[in-house]
């Protein structure tokens, strides 16, 4: 290592964030002892023997490998600029996984250009954002995705189906007489029960499909790819499996057993934006309340 590469390496010891120093080829020229920390490779493991992508695994935030072509670490090094704030992901020498925010700058010494790292660990960050993320679109009594998400799929989907010219359809629920259950048993056993429901729906639904619970005893489930014949089959199997079930107290309702009302709306044969959809639906659900409950209906 020359002089230059020394006086460098002696600035950057002391710095509380990982610092990489790699050449065109992307070998390891030096690293600094937070960077050993961070990763468990020792720089006399690294340097000069490594190449940093692959002693690193280091890929994009998608999870696709670094390129040539994309590696922030390259770039700076060929005067496309420097690269703040890309995050990666590394192993470390356990193969654990570690997400970091890294800034890449060119640097000139003794003549040959180097490309120099800064790298901070925010992996435990990254983790609480997607929790956070996750329970602001998840319904926190049941667990399914909220009316929030809800909305965000059916309109995915939606256009994923006027775009490749697929059917989709849209199954509202709720519960016959859920007013009447929670009067005669407490609101701590219609929570109960809806999360009950909630499982049963999931369990007895297409991994594709998309339950939410979309307000009080009603539930909403999108069925990607999925004609109308074929949506109310599954809205016929749902309803048998609700009624089979076992229930706390369910021998107290009207109908002796608890159940569900369904109604059925699809695309593009009753709607073709999300409201639409949904209104059509909901029609279809108030008919089968009014046709006696605990039954599937749709617009005609």
């Amino acid at each position: 290592m020359g002089d230059g590469l020394k006086s460098l390496g002696s600035v950057f010891k002391e710095f509380p964030d990982g610092v990489l120093l790699i050449d065109r080829h992307r070998k390891v020229v030096a690293m600094n002892p937070a960077l050993e920390e961070m990763t468990g490779w020792s720089a006399q493991e690294a340097v000069g023997r490594q190449e940093c992508h692959l002693l690193f695994s280091c890929s994009v935030e998608k999870g696709k490998e670094t390129s040539q072509g994309e590696c922030p670490g390259l770039r700076a090094i060929e005067g496309k600029g420097a690269t703040p704030c890309r995050e990666l992901n590394l192993r470390n020498r356990e193969g654990k996984l570690i997400i970091v925010s890294a800034s890449y700058s060119r640097v000139t010494i003794e003549g040959c250009s180097y490309s120099i790292g800064i790298m901070r660990e925010i992996t435990e960050k990254k983790r609480l954002e997607e929790r956070l993320r996750a329970e602001a679109m998840t319904d926190s009594l049941t667990g399914v995705a909220n009316l929030r998400q809800f909305m965000v799929r059916l309109d995915q989907e939606l256009g994923r189906a006027k775009r490749y010219l697929h059917p989709l359809s849209l199954i509202l629920l709720d519960v016959d007489y859920f007013k009447e259950y929670n009067d005669r048993n407490g609101h701590p056993k219609g929570s109960l029960a809806l999360v009950q429901l909630a499982e049963l729906l999931t369990k007895n639904s297409r991994h594709s499909n998309s339950v939410a619970r979309y307000g009080g005893d009603e539930f909403a489930i999108v069925l990607p790819e999925t004609g109308k014949r074929t949506a109310i089959r599954a809205a016929v199997r749902l309803r048998r499996a609700v009624q089979d079930a076992s229930f706390q107290d369910d021998k107290n309702q009207s109908l002796r057993t608890f159940t569900i009302s369904l109604g059925v709306a699809s695309f593009p044969m009753d709607a073709d934006t999300p409201t639409l959809l949904i209104e059509e639906a909901d029609r279809a659900l108030y008919l089968a309340k009014q046709r006696g409950r605990n039954r599937v209906s749709w617009c005609f």
